[in-house]
């Protein structure tokens, strides 16, 4: 064997490869058959060792009745932490030369990666494994990762050693998950992110291809977004005069959500001790979770950091806490709404098909299509219509950052600046300060305007509402302001 160090980093050697022949019918070389020792050949019939003789055979590089002989040269290069690399076969010595500065190459770039046979998937469940066992993950995150390892697990490059998934495998799995809805596909697109990244920090991957935004950028969902669902002013004014004179079990704890924006989990999880009277607020602190086994337990913390957050008590949250009270069960965490038949915490999906069925029996919203985050949803919307900033809503909503408010009530934003941009108008008019001077009838109908809309919030009774409703269609008819109907 000849060799040769290639500046102290690596070398480059030649080696005899033997691979032996199915025909055995063949003549025996002159060393081998002027041999004696029968005891590693056999007769050469299972030759797995070879004796001397054999090894420092010359003839085998011309002839040899049992082998194929091949002439290789191999490289291997000195790593960093000072193992050897493994051996890169080649035909030629100069193949090899150039294999083995490629290796140095990668190594002094820190691109070289080893062997691997470790699959996507097993870094993957490792990653979910490891936050879960340091307390990174609660165990209600644990389901939720375990669900996005699920649907990982579906997919055949997983399983495939990481080292061998291809471009196209990657973009297969992308475009397949254009048929999940948005949230999921950031979900499970985060996951091999991190899949990925831990891949390239072991040294099993030279680097991460979705870094590479613009070949490898998360898909979009074909699903249409559902739009963020909240009651109509007529339809929360329903249901408020409806749920106040049934009994129910889950009666005060909707009332609850509905005039304070807390999430179901965070309602049915409230300590009484965190309510606060004297002070008028409420302090949010911890939610209903699940554990690994998908029980209900009682979180040490809201969903998120953000959540954890102090709300004002107004006047009809304060009586509905104070209703609420009355019927308070006692329990040992001492919640204020307590399952008392099951002895247990208030099941949040319970407490969700209880309301689809009241929405259904009294005719409410979308009916049995509706769920109690109408309620939450309708909070915020109310607050935005009022002229709330989106600041303030997000501290009250407890999300983590203000784009989340703003992406989630995107339409009841829109509708609040057109609303308010009509207010502007209408206040230039008053003010005559636009550039067209307004006729005698706009200045009228203006007034009239005025009247109107105090007349829609007065608690004067219908039938007098009725009475000054004419009174005005009679003014509007004499200046000519009522508009002619349509046949």
């Amino acid at each position: 064997m000849k060799g040769r160090r290639a500046n102290g980093e690596g070398s480059v050697y030649e080696f005899i490869q033997k691979v032996k022949k199915k025909n055995t019918n063949l003549e025996i070389c002159e060393i081998c058959k002027n041999c004696n020792n029968q005891e590693l050949c056999h007769n050469r019939e299972d030759c797995k060792n070879l004796c001397d003789k054999c090894k420092n055979c010359i003839e085998c590089l011309k002839y040899c009745d049992r082998y194929y002989i091949y002439e290789r040269s191999v490289s291997q290069a000195t790593k960093k932490d000072g193992t050897r690399t493994s051996p890169q076969y080649a035909k030629k010595k100069k193949d090899a030369a150039k294999n083995n500065l490629d290796t140095i190459n990668k190594i002094n770039d820190n691109k070289l990666v080893d062997k691997s046979t470790i699959t996507l998937y097993e870094i993957a469940k490792n990653i979910v494994e490891d936050r879960h066992n340091k307390n990174k993950t609660t165990d209600n995150s644990y389901i939720a990762n375990l669900s996005k390892l699920n649907r990982l697990n579906q997919h055949s490059f997983m399983h495939k050693p990481a080292q061998k998934v291809t471009d196209e495998d990657i973009h297969k799995y992308l475009n397949y998950m254009t048929v999940y809805s948005d949230s999921v596909i950031g979900k499970d697109f985060g996951l091999l992110n991190a899949t990925f990244i831990r891949a390239v920090r072991k040294n099993i991957l030279p680097l991460n291809p979705l870094d590479d935004k613009d070949e490898f950028s998360k898909p979009n969902s074909k699903r249409k977004t559902e739009k963020v669902r909240a009651f109509m002013l007529s339809e929360q004014k329903k249901f408020i005069d409806i749920i106040k004179n049934k009994e129910n079990k889950y009666k005060y704890a909707w009332l609850l959500m509905l005039s304070t924006g807390i999430r179901p989990g965070e309602c049915y999880a409230l300590d009484i001790n965190d309510i606060d009277f004297k002070n008028k607020k409420i302090h949010i602190r911890i939610s209903l979770t699940k554990d690994k086994n998908g029980n209900t337990v009682l979180g040490d913390k809201t969903k998120t950091y953000s959540g954890d957050r102090y709300i004002n008590i107004s006047r009809d949250s304060e009586a509905i806490l104070k209703e609420a009270l009355n019927e308070n069960i006692y329990n040992k965490y001492n919640l204020l709404f307590w399952d008392k038949k099951r002895d247990d915490f208030t099941s949040v999906s319970a407490s969700n098909s209880s309301f689809k069925r009241f929405c259904k029996k009294y005719n409410i919203g979308k009916e049995f299509e509706e769920t109690q985050y109408v309620l939450r949803h309708s909070y915020a919307t109310r607050k935005i219509e009022s002229g709330m900033p989106v600041e303030v809503l997000k501290d009250l909503l407890g999300h983590k950052d203000i784009e989340v408010t703003l992406n989630t009530y995107f339409d009841a934003f829109s509708e609040y600046k057109n609303k308010y941009n009509k207010i502007s108008e209408d206040y230039m008019k008053e003010q005559k300060l636009n550039y067209v001077d307004l006729s005698k009838q706009d200045n009228i109908l203006i007034e009239i305007e005025k009247i109107n809309n105090t007349l829609d919030t007065s608690s004067l009774d219908d039938l007098d509402k009725k009475i000054l409703y004419k009174a005005l269609d009679k003014i509007k008819n004499k200046y000519q302001l009522l508009k002619e109907k349509t046949s």
